[in-house]
């Protein structure tokens, strides 16, 4: 989409930008208001995660693909293990949830991440699930 730069409008395009990559996977985050967005793509076979945020609470959405999700809170270290399939639902996950997604098929996985900081920033602190 194109915006002549003399066209008046409250539309604003904000570019995705890629991470540091990491073998099988690659993280494209944007800002877009007070909220961060990012959209992680998993090879298959890959598996993330295994960490949790002190400050920082996530949203997943699974666009494409299926994953398994395994989530612990580390504080009462309730767990749950769920295999999440494309445009399902979203799941919230607040600070101190510990996190780990795992690309079980054999195609490429598209997760869509919203979070109220952005990611990899030092919020991460490491946890085995």
């Amino acid at each position: 989409m194109t915006i002549s730069k003399k066209e008046k409008t409250n539309i604003v395009i904000h570019d995705f930008v890629q991470d540091r990559g990491r073998p099988g996977r690659k993280l494209y985050s944007a800002k877009v208001g007070g909220v961060f967005i990012s959209r992680l793509v998993l090879d298959p076979g890959t598996k993330v995660g295994d960490h949790y945020h002190k400050k920082t609470a996530v949203t997943l959405y699974v666009g494409s693909g299926s994953i398994l999700g395994r989530f612990e809170n580390v504080i009462t270290k309730k767990r749950k293990e769920v295999q999440i399939r494309p445009r399902t639902g979203a799941i919230h996950l607040p600070a101190g949830v510990a996190i780990s997604l795992e690309n079980m098929s054999k195609k490429k996985v598209t997760v869509i991440i919203f979070s109220d900081a952005k990611l990899n920033t030092g919020d991460e602190y490491l946890y085995d699930l």
